[in-house]
């Protein structure tokens, strides 16, 4: 209890810094002190911008200490030099792919009468989000279930995003599949190429196009809600369409074009 105590202490920022002990070796030894297992978890990761926070969590992790056990939920990479603990095998790293639902997962959140018909379309709605299914497989009617969603992405995601970004989703939000450069073609946005890597970067519900290297595709459950809330003028989507025609014969997909 002591030990928890001390922590807490320095966390708390009671514990004086000196130019021998400063506050992150004090946590450090409080930790080292305490003599059970310790899981420090931290959600949301890719909000966390201070780099001196980021310099604490690598100075936690540089310490070996045998009994701290670091697990990061983030939607982009960590700011954290992992590649020697990676070559030893004590990193374990889950990506979308990891975590998105099967098929029997889905079909395990559905009630008991839905069909396997029910389950696939869910699934592909959704691309194993779990979050996703759960929101759209919980009983609730359609118009919930878009409520739920909808709440979800003005909420928890649009409040992460800056004005540039939030502006080229706009106009990505019409395409099935981009790279940075054909964004800055067809799309018109300032910078549009630095911002749609700055977006996959963040991993904001963007994945690579399925057959395609080095393309990328919004999510359809997200691109749906930009489309809905962020719409295009026709005017506009007429422009987008005629430059991404343009777009695609350059990069030799006349099929595409058509």
């Amino acid at each position: 209890v002591a030990s928890v105590a001390s922590v807490a202490s320095v966390i708390q920022g009671d514990v004086s810094p000196s130019p021998r002990h400063d506050s992150t070796e004090a946590l450090i030894a409080a930790l080292a002190a305490v003599p059970d297992e310790l899981y420090l978890m931290l959600d949301g990761a890719e909000y966390l911008r201070d780099t001196g926070a980021w310099a604490v969590l690598q100075a936690l992790i540089d310490a070996r200490l045998p009994r701290l056990h670091l697990a990061l939920a983030t939607r982009c990479r960590p700011a954290l030099r992992l590649g020697q603990l990676g070559a030893e095998g004590v990193v374990v790293e889950l990506d979308d792919e990891s975590l998105a639902f099967t098929l029997a997962e889905t079909r395990a959140c559905l009630p008991p009468e839905s069909g396997q018909a029910a389950s696939v379309r869910l699934l592909e709605a959704t691309r194993g989000w779990p979050a996703g299914v759960r929101m759209l497989a919980g009983g609730r009617a359609a118009d919930e279930s878009r409520a739920a969603l909808d709440a979800y992405w003005t909420e928890v995601v649009a409040p992460g995003l800056s004005a540039g970004q939030a502006r080229l989703l706009r106009w990505l939000a019409w395409l099935d599949r981009w790279t940075p450069e054909l964004a800055a073609d067809v799309t018109g946005v300032p910078r549009a190429a630095e911002c749609a890597r700055s977006l996959v970067g963040q991993g904001i519900f963007i994945g690579p196009a399925r057959a395609h290297a080095g393309w990328h595709t919004l999510h359809p459950l997200f691109a749906d809600w930009l489309r809905r809330s962020m719409p295009l003028a026709g005017a506009d989507r007429l422009a987008l369409h005629r430059r991404a025609v343009a777009a695609w014969v350059r990069v030799g997909s006349s099929g595409e074009a058509l």
